[in-house]
């Protein structure tokens, strides 16, 4: 009787030393998906930070050289005009004098 109560004892603390490792294991396990989900968090919202940031700044910078581009033809187009007039004004000087 003693025997059978001793393997069963013997048993029962072989399962019981089975369960701490077992919950040691899930300890760890649980604490490398929090720490791995947490970082994917934290990288995630810096992608989503730099994605806004980039997009915006492209935006403003669009405007920008819309405008500049506006600037530029707008001169181009004065400088045309300003041209077709002195060489109006020459040739009409020119033939005045002959």
């Amino acid at each position: 009787m003693r025997d059978e109560i001793q393997k069963e004892e013997d048993a029962n603390n072989q399962r019981s030393h089975k369960i701490e490792i077992l919950k040691r294991e899930y300890d760890q396990l649980s604490h490398e998906f929090k720490s791995d989900k947490e970082k994917k968090a934290l990288e995630l919202k810096n992608l989503e930070t730099r994605l806004f940031t980039e997009t915006h700044t492209k935006d403003i910078l669009q405007e920008e050289r819309q405008v500049l581009h506006k600037k530029v033809a707008d001169l181009k187009q004065e400088n045309q005009d300003k041209g077709r007039e002195i060489t109006k004004d020459k040739y009409h000087n020119n033939r005045e004098e002959v």
